[in-house]
């Protein structure tokens, strides 16, 4: 035993909707806390890794006109094993969690989940500069009680959200392969990954709208003349469960223009493309292609750098989905530090989304009604 590490985090959250009257709407209150103890082993090779126990609790309440959710309490507790074995030119790596979840829900029956998540890989250095690593991972997720028990309107996702007490866990069985480099002019890494889900949970878009009539709420489609009375309606999610493929692949290069210790200049090209369908569907809410190129320039107390993300167009999207269009975002940054005795300040200019763009992220459920910021300083 080299070494034992202990953390404890308690939270009290509460928040309250005011409705544009003045009066309270919903009042939504979250308390909690998360342990883990760890046990560090090994101080030599070939054998080093750690044992843990996990503990987390979450008592949610939403009281008021907007609580599309019961009040509930979350108790987790986890096992948890990762150890690492260096055998020559490859160190191999192995990890272990069974966890289990109890959800007790006001007007519904308890459950309870018991998952087993594991993985095995290794990292294998062909030489000096080049490594490859390889893993393969089983994981099982408990349904959350958002998506077992939500009924109502979600003002905050502008949607009405129906969920399904009979889901099963999410179960899934994912495969990685990355060629990395740690040295050299050029440095970073290329990395192919392919996860297969059995019961992926996801929020379905079902093409009707949500109308609230005479304190009743009533779903129709959106063409339909009520809708149009009542000034549209908000779109209706049903949280359901499908086998589903996701693969893709991220490239992270840096540039090493000017390398010495007194100062640095690096350009840093990146790119990251993600698939996902289920029954030769695309699933909703994927993100679109994505590269990105920054120069960043540092010395010993100052830094400065430039960087835009540029977003692509995301047209292959689910029924009832809308498109995203492409968009760039620009961002810089200058800053400097300076110290003073034992005390340490940094002073910075930062500027975000500087070409004013209309971003409108495809993961985001708003993207119809609310873009991102524009230009910030």
């Amino acid at each position: 035993v080299r070494g034992l590490r202990f953390k404890f985090g308690h939270a009290r959250y509460r928040h309250t909707e005011i409705e544009p009257d003045g009066a309270i709407g919903t009042t939504f209150t979250n308390r909690g806390h998360d342990a883990r103890f760890e046990l560090l082993h090994g101080d030599a090779k070939p054998l080093t890794g750690a044992l843990g126990l996990q503990s987390s609790r979450s008592d949610f309440a939403a009281v008021g006109d907007e609580a599309f959710l019961p009040p509930s309490r979350t108790d987790t507790t986890a096992l948890f094993a990762f150890e690492e074995l260096a055998a020559g030119p490859v160190s191999w790596q192995f990890g272990g969690r069974v966890e289990r979840t109890k959800l007790a829900a006001t007007g519904h029956s308890a459950r309870r989940d018991d998952e087993f998540s594991g993985s095995a890989g290794g990292v294998w250095k062909l030489s000096r500069d080049y490594a490859l690593a390889f893993s393969v991972t089983h994981t099982g997720r408990a349904p959350n009680a958002q998506e077992l028990y939500a009924d109502g309107a979600h003002a905050g996702t502008q949607s009405f959200e129906l969920g399904d007490a009979s889901l099963r866990a999410e179960r899934s069985l994912s495969a990685e392969l990355s060629l990395r480099r740690r040295t050299g002019f050029v440095t970073g890494a290329v990395t192919a990954f392919t996860n297969r889900f059995n019961g992926y949970i996801f929020e379905q878009p079902t093409g009707l709208v949500a109308v609230e009539h005479k304190g009743a709420w009533e779903f129709l489609p959106p063409d339909d003349d009520e809708v149009a009375e009542h000034g549209g309606g908000l779109p209706v999610y049903r949280y359901i469960q499908r086998d589903a493929r996701f693969w893709g692949l991220e490239v992270e290069t840096v540039w090493h223009l000017h390398d010495r210790p007194d100062w640095q200049l690096d350009l840093r090209l990146t790119a990251d493309l993600t698939r996902a369908r289920e029954s030769g569907r695309d699933l909703p809410r994927i993100p679109a292609a994505r590269t990105g190129v920054g120069l960043f320039w540092s010395t010993t107390a100052w830094s400065a750098g430039v960087e835009s993300q540029f977003y692509s167009a995301q047209k292959r999207v689910a029924a009832n989905e809308t498109p995203s269009d492409r968009y760039a975002l620009v961002s810089a940054h200058l800053s400097r530090t300076a110290e003073f005795g034992r005390l340490r300040t940094e002073v910075f200019l930062r500027g975000t989304n500087l070409a004013n763009a209309e971003a409108r992220p495809h993961p985001s459920f708003v993207k119809d009604l609310a873009p991102l910021a524009g230009r910030g300083v």
